[in-house]
């Protein structure tokens, strides 16, 4: 094993000398050819748009984008995807040389891994995680935007002529307590002085879900009204909002449901094959006794 691993070694330099020569005589001509790093820079910026034209991949850019991900890019993804699996199997096959074994089972693993990171197809695992890690991320919005609502309710029924807050600094201040919606919110104040009403619209636009477009459209009128009639416009739609919220309880209660009865069940499958298991070498050493 020594002797292949230095041979491996001193094969590994060879190559990377005939490289640096090769190298050293296509500058030949300069006084000095420039820095490595800079151009492994050079060339990599330069091949960047081969690079994203080869991955393009408008579906993964999607859910990636639902999923909160949008600087997660596909070329990014796929380039590292790749080269991670290049190098691994280039690792795998040098342990096998030295260990003389060919390791089955981690190249299967292997191989398994790179099928589930997979993309540009919808029935993908990469692309099913990343739609069900998005449609988690617009229920949280949507439970944000509720969440919202209530507070413009909160505010609007303790405020008086003398002492009102606008649309503006309410969103300023409600911002802190969101997570979900923080972006959106802060898109809003940025556009809101600019576009004004048509603002509300792009923020509903931007959420998509009914609640939301409703939220907008509510935020523009309050943005017009006086108190009386912010509260009176807020308290119309306020058994929208909770039918809202009582929907969308039953649905992570009936998720939950459906996800612990799936853990129980499995946990019982377990301890009825580990009782069988330990029924079966009980009985085998029972056998071998008699």
């Amino acid at each position: 094993m020594a002797i292949l691993l230095i041979k491996m070694l001193l094969y590994s330099m060879a190559a990377t000398g005939m490289l640096l020569l090769a190298r050293e005589l296509h500058y030949v001509r300069r006084r000095s050819p420039p820095p490595l790093m800079r151009q492994a820079e050079a060339w990599f910026t330069s091949s960047r748009p081969a690079m994203e034209r080869w991955y393009k991949d408008p579906k993964w850019e999607g859910v990636a984008a639902e999923a909160g991900l949008s600087s997660l890019t596909a070329w990014s993804f796929k380039l590292v995807r790749d080269v991670v699996f290049i190098l691994l199997t280039l690792i795998v096959h040098v342990v096998f040389l030295m260990t003389k074994e060919y390791p089955l089972a981690v190249m299967i693993i292997l191989a398994v891994l790179y099928v589930l990171l997979l993309t540009g197809r919808s029935f993908m695992p990469a692309n099913l995680l990343l739609g069900a890690v998005g449609k988690e991320r617009r229920q949280q919005k949507n439970d944000e935007v509720v969440l919202l609502f209530m507070l413009f309710t909160n505010d609007c029924y303790t405020e008086t002529a003398d002492h009102y807050q606008s649309v503006m600094a309410k969103l300023k201040e409600y911002r802190r307590y969101l997570k979900a919606l923080r972006k959106d919110i802060d898109q809003l104040i940025f556009d809101l002085p600019l576009d004004g009403p048509s603002a509300f619209t792009a923020f509903g636009a931007r959420i998509g879900s009914k609640e939301a477009k409703m939220l907008a459209l509510i935020m523009a009128k309050i943005n017009e009204s006086n108190p009386d009639t912010a509260s009176d416009l807020l308290e119309q739609h306020y058994e929208s909002f909770l039918d809202y919220r009582r929907q969308r309880r039953k649905r992570k209660l009936r998720s939950n449901g459906y996800i612990g009865f799936t853990v129980v069940f499995l946990a019982i499958i377990a301890v009825i094959f580990f009782i069988s298991t330990l029924a079966g070498a009980y009985q085998d050493t029972l056998m071998n006794v008699l």
